[in-house]
């Protein structure tokens, strides 16, 4: 089977910012998070041998998420300056890798990804994210490989995983962040609700819809039901900001990996001072 490598570019650059210490290149550039991002670039192009690698962007603007709610990752303090740099300079680093780069205005990252895993369902795809979100849309063929702290620690997930985790199907996590709420992205939570009663819930009914319908037809506990159909248009809400988009229409068709040009990497490694890398 084939094997596509799908990057979750905007979370990794965030997460290698954070991991390792901030240092400059000789102009002055902040490089600790492309320093992070070229090692795991070799790393996984030498050891996965992908047939396609395709790295994918959140939007510079703002997305359908925020149309639909204004407060859709409100809380978060503004981007660093120093992030903001190195999420620019990315490029760079992947088109000297030969890696694909996709980026569509109104979307995250993880719609784009999610897309490409619908797309080519008959492929082996990994992912790479330093985000758990993507875990809804792993299937048979998809794997999640996420750095869990640094550039070293990679915790690997797949259906099964998933599954063993959260007593949930994968599909079923974007339900579960509807009743829980998820605090990264300002989605909040019914109150009153906490996780164990929302698996039950799911366990039960499957989905969101299928509880509301349960509360209009006083299946559930009075307590209960007054809290689902109070808290209605919430639930419908919360489920529609974390469920990842799949049906993007991306217009690609994606070329064999072909192997780095290393006089192109070099250049791009001294502009950089990675000499480390380099030796």
């Amino acid at each position: 089977m084939e094997k596509i490598i799908i990057l979750d570019i905007s979370s990794l650059i965030y997460r290698f910012y954070y991991a390792l210490p901030l240092f400059t290149s000789h102009n002055n550039i902040p490089t600790n998070a492309l320093f992070g991002l070229t090692n795991a670039l070799l790393k996984i192009i030498n050891e996965e041998k992908p047939n396609y690698i395709i790295a994918c962007f959140d939007s510079k603007t703002k997305t359908f998420r925020h149309k639909k709610y204004i407060d859709y990752k409100a809380q978060r303090p503004k981007i660093d300056d120093n992030l903001k740099i190195q999420l620019n300079l990315a490029p760079k680093i992947l088109r000297a890798f030969n890696i694909e780069i996709i980026e569509k205005e109104n979307y995250e990252a993880d719609d784009l990804i999610g897309s490409l895993v619908k797309k080519f369902y008959d492929k082996l795809k990994i992912i790479y994210s330093g985000d758990l979100d993507l875990l809804q849309i792993l299937d048979d063929n998809t794997i999640l490989k996420f750095f869990k702290k640094g550039i070293s620690e990679v915790e690997v997930y797949d259906r099964n995983k998933v599954i063993e985790k959260f007593h949930l199907l994968p599909s079923q996590l974007a339900d579960l962040k509807g009743l829980i709420g998820d605090v990264s992205d300002n989605i909040l939570g019914i109150k009153g609700i906490g996780k164990k009663t929302a698996i039950d819930l799911l366990l039960r009914f499957n989905n969101i819809e299928k509880i509301i319908y349960a509360a209009e037809k006083k299946i559930l506990p009075e307590k209960l039901r007054n809290l689902i159909i109070s808290n209605k248009e919430r639930l419908i809400l919360n489920k529609e900001l974390a469920t990842i988009i799949t049906d993007i229409d991306l217009n690609l068709k994606i070329k064999k990996y072909e192997n780095f040009n290393l006089d192109n990497v070099f250049n791009v490694l001294k502009e950089f001072d990675f000499y480390s890398i380099i030796k």
